[in-house]
């Protein structure tokens, strides 16, 4: 009886947790293509992490600070360095460094990871924030059937185009 008891009360907070998580995803404008993503930003590369680093959001403009407090509920972020690999939009415009939200309770931050390589969308109006919903994503290879990587293909189309 006391086993029954334990695995449905088990089961009752495995449902609530789940559903917890489901109410705090992430909510990005849904549709967009990476062309999309493309076209709105400033800036797009193909990046490696070298280090991250929690920093006191005093350092950022009055603007970025409001939205951190506002927004996020945090002082502070983290700043992302990295190696440039390949520029597709905003030559001459690299950041000394980029930022990201401290991740969690669905805000759309992607915990980026040293050693990791991405593919950066930076809008202005992300203040230099990297997120979900600017298109930024980590890369994962998947080539086509000459062997070239599919994503960065298309990325190099695109500038091409611009």
């Amino acid at each position: 009886m006391k086993l029954k008891i334990f695995w449905r009360l088990l089961s009752a907070l495995v449902l609530l947790f789940l559903s917890t998580n489901i109410v705090f995803a992430c909510k990005c404008s849904s549709g967009y293509t990476r062309t999309d993503h493309f076209n709105d930003a400033e800036y797009v590369a193909f990046i490696r992490v070298t280090a991250t680093e929690l920093r006191p959001s005093e350092e950022l403009s009055q603007n970025a600070q409001e939205v951190l407090a506002e927004w996020i509920g945090s002082s502070q972020y983290i700043r992302v360095s990295f190696d440039e690999h390949e520029v597709f939009k905003g030559k001459g415009n690299t950041p000394a460094y980029l930022m990201e939200w401290i991740s969690g309770g669905g805000n759309c931050a992607l915990g980026l990871k040293p050693g990791w390589s991405y593919v950066v969308f930076l809008r202005k109006k992300s203040m230099g924030f990297v997120m979900d919903c600017t298109g930024t994503r980590v890369h994962f290879k998947e080539t086509d059937d000459n062997g070239e990587d599919v994503e960065l293909k298309l990325l190099r189309d695109l500038a091409e185009k611009q």
